[in-house]
């Protein structure tokens, strides 16, 4: 069973799969190869305010995404950082030529997607919004895979569509709590392992 750690933490645990992204990482200092990025069309109006709302209240949520990742004495220790706030950069495409714009769309996705995490300082998360026409826009997402894999991409985007639409409404936050958070399976790992 895994029990949930009394927090705050002096030191948070740091799994056997983040040492070994923060090894990797180490080794290649300019691969972008962790990010995972999905871009969604959105259509309709948008709440801009709500949805870097939505994003804070995601990473407040699944404390992973609050982590960053330092080097002491040559291992790797896991800090974390609830004062790092999200920021959701919004940009404007709208005033190019329709022929123009899905081109120019597909080469910022790309650059974006492919831009290197610093993980000593960064979110592990983050994401930009490609303003299309005042009712369309794209959003892309890109996560480090050192806080997060495929199928925990899916729950994020589920969850986020939740926090999105209570925002949006005025409501309050529709998700319950977690019953347990990353660091209490990273230190449930270690001690198995032990």
């Amino acid at each position: 069973t895994i029990e949930p750690l009394t927090r705050p933490l002096p030191t948070l645990p740091i799994s056997l799969a983040q040492r070994r992204m923060c090894f990797m990482e180490h080794l290649d200092e300019e691969s972008a190869a962790n990010n995972m990025s999905s871009a969604l069309r959105l259509t309709g109006q948008l709440n801009v305010a709500a949805k870097e709302q939505s994003f804070q209240a995601l990473i407040e949520r699944h404390e992973v995404q609050q982590f960053v990742y330092k080097a002491e004495q040559g291992e790797p220790v896991v800090v974390h950082r609830p004062d790092l706030k999200f920021q959701l950069p919004v940009e404007d495409l709208g005033h190019l030529p329709d022929d123009e714009r899905e081109a120019e769309l597909q080469v910022r996705l790309h650059t974006e997607a492919n831009t290197r995490f610093d993980l000593t300082a960064d979110l592990p998360l983050r994401a930009k919004l490609f303003c299309l026409a005042p009712e369309a826009h794209v959003l892309l997402l890109t996560i480090h895979h050192i806080a997060s894999d495929g199928w925990s991409t899916a729950v994020l985007f589920l969850e986020l569509s939740q926090l999105y639409a209570a925002q949006g409404n005025g409501r309050a936050h529709p998700l319950p709590d977690l019953p347990i958070q990353y660091a209490d399976y990273a230190h449930w790992q270690t001690n198995w392992l032990q």
